[in-house]
C-alpha cells in the first residue's frame, strides 16, 4: 500500500511540485520556489539523551551494559529488539547516513529551496547535515522545535528563504487516544519571505503511523486544515511531510475528498 507523502498546496506556485494559478485575494502569483519533503528515517546522533527513547542509536560499545540489554530485550518487535542490541550507530555510520541523505537532496537541481523533513532527532544533527554535506547550497540554520514524541523524532525545515517571525510547533491533541499521544508529532509552522516580499507559510507534518486508528489521522488533518484556515488571506501556503495515509484508507474513507481537497491541492 502506498501512503500519502506529498505536498498539499494552497494558493502557491511551487516549481517541481505542483503549479496553481489561484492566488489569495488581492495578491499576485509569487515567484516560483521548489519544495521537497523527505522522511529521513531515524536521523539520530549517537548521544544518549535523557527523556528520549534513543537507546537503539548508540555505539555498540555503549550497548554492553546489563541495563541496556535488559531494556532492549523488553522490546516486543523482533527487528526493533535486534536493532537495539546490535546496531552500531558509530560516528562512521552517522557520517555515511548524512552523506547518503545529502546525495539524495542534491538530485533535485542542487537541492530544493525548502525541505520539510521528518524523523529528525534534534537541530544539532540536522545542522551537521547542512554544514558538513550541504554547505554550498545556501541553507539557513535548521528550523526545528523539540516535540513530545517519546522516541524524540521531530519535524523540521531547511530553507534558503528567510524566516518571517519565529516558527511555531502546534501540538495535535488526540483526546480519544490519550495512551497513544506519545507516539505522535506536532505540526511545525514556519513563514518564509518570498523574493517579492510576500509570505509563504509552510506546515511540516508527520501524522500518526498507519497502525494507529484512522480517526487519529483524521484528527490531524482537521488540525492542519484549521491552521491553514487561520492564516491571513494574503499568505500563500503549503503542507509537506509524511501523512501516513495508505491508499486503502484513502479509498475506504474518502480522505482526499473529505479532508484534503476542500482546502488543498495535492501535488
Amino acid at each position: 500500500m502506498n501512503s500519502l507523502r506529498l505536498l498539499l498546496l494552497a494558493g502557491a506556485l511551487l516549481y517541481g511540485a505542483c503549479a496553481t494559478t489561484d492566488a489569495p485575494p488581492g495578491g499576485d502569483v509569487p515567484p516560483s520556489v521548489s519544495v521537497m519533503t523527505f522522511n529521513v528515517q531515524n536521523l539520530f546522533d549517537n548521544v544518549d539523551e535523557p527523556g528520549k527513547d534513543d537507546k537503539a542509536y548508540l555505539p555498540i560499545a555503549a550497548k554492553r551494559a546489563p541495563e541496556h540489554v535488559a531494556a532492549c530485550n523488553a522490546i516486543e518487535v523482533a527487528a526493533w529488539r535486534e536493532e537495539c542490541l546490535q546496531l552500531d550507530w558509530s560516528d562512521d555510520a552517522i557520517n555515511h547516513k548524512l552523506g547518503v541523505l545529502a546525495a539524495a537532496i542534491r538530485q533535485f537541481e542542487g537541492g530544493a529551496d525548502i525541505i520539510a523533513l521528518q524523523e529528525v532527532e534534534n537541530a544539532a544533527i540536522l545542522n551537521r547535515l547542512r554544514e558538513e554535506h550541504l554547505a554550498d547550497l545556501g541553507y539557513g540554520p535548521a528550523i526545528l522545535i523539540e516535540g513530545a514524541d517519546k522516541r524524540g523524532i521531530d519535524v523540521a525545515f531547511l530553507s534558503r528563504l528567510p524566516l518571517v517571525g519565529a516558527p511555531v510547533l502546534h501540538p495535535v491533541i488526540f483526546p480519544d487516544y490519550p495512551d497513544r499521544q506519545g507516539d505522535t508529532r506536532g505540526i511545525l509552522q514556519a513563514d518564509f519571505r518570498l523574493p517579492d516580499g510576500s509570505v509563504l507559510t509552510g506546515f511540516a507534518v508527520h501524522f500518526p503511523a498507519p497502525f494507529h486508528p484512522p480517526a487519529m489521522r483524521e484528527t490531524a488533518y482537521g488540525a492542519l486544515n484549521a491552521l491553514r484556515n487561520s492564516l491571513p488571506a494574503e499568505h500563500f501556503a503549503f503542507a509537506a511531510g509524511d501523512f501516513n495515509t495508505t491508499s486503502t484508507e484513502m479509498a475506504e474513507r474518502g480522505t482526499l475528498e473529505r479532508q484534503v481537497r476542500p482546502t488543498w491541492q495535492v501535488a
